[in-house]
């Protein structure tokens, strides 16, 4: 997978919006369920080029063309790239959304939900899978 994350609604005291791209690496165990890990890049006002790690689980609910999705990843940062703001390296976000089936194993993942880095945010993201 790989998906580019943003955060346009802070809601935890977080005085500005945040954005990431990340790349999941994983199983599918059975069509409804993923688990792999994966790398990102964040940017925001205290961290730009600060890189993350976290796990992932995923559940596509339904087996079919177009099929909701809930996903949870836990981690935290690996590399400080700006030294600005050394506090909390926790990382953590819940989606949900919607995964649209191009082909056999290509799929467009739209999604809603809440992350958290230095401060948390209803965010979005949009990303592929195959």
């Amino acid at each position: 997978m790989v998906e580019l994350q943003g955060v346009a609604m802070p809601v935890d005291g977080g005085p500005s919006n945040y954005g990431a791209l990340f790349t999941y690496h994983g199983y599918q165990i059975v069509p409804q369920f993923f688990i792999g890990a994966g790398v990102g890049v964040v940017a925001d006002g205290f961290s730009a080029g600060d890189m993350l790690m976290a796990v992932r689980l995923r559940s596509d609910i339904l087996d079919r063309k177009i099929t909701p999705f809930v996903e949870a990843d836990l981690g935290g940062r690996v590399y400080n790239g700006s030294d600005s703001y050394g506090g909390r390296p926790r990382y953590f976000s819940a989606y949900g959304g919607c995964r649209f089936r191009i082909y056999k194993k290509l799929g467009v993942n739209v999604g809603l939900g809440y992350s958290f880095y230095h401060f948390g945010g209803v965010g979005f993201k949009i990303g592929i899978d195959f």
